[in-house]
């Protein structure tokens, strides 16, 4: 489960590209692994976070919610 989780995570969030992750798989952990597994990984995680991902919306949709866009400086830059 973690190495999938490692893979649909540098794929969706670290945005590689499938065939970076395959390049990581490969050259850290020694498991090679096909760009076509990526892409059933990331449905597959996309199939299992349906249900909260709902759920999520339909709670805050029923609340207020502070979206507080106030910019703030970082080192002297906005």
């Amino acid at each position: 489960p973690r190495l999938k989780a490692a893979a649909v995570y540098l794929s969706g969030v670290a945005h590689l590209s499938k065939s970076e992750v395959c390049g990581v798989f490969a050259d850290l952990l020694g498991t090679p692994i096909s760009p076509a597994t990526i892409c059933a990984l990331g449905a597959e995680a996309a199939e299992l976070l349906a249900p909260p991902v709902a759920e999520l919306q339909k709670r805050l949709s029923e609340r207020p919610v502070n979206m507080d866009e106030t910019s703030w400086k970082y080192r002297g830059k906005l």
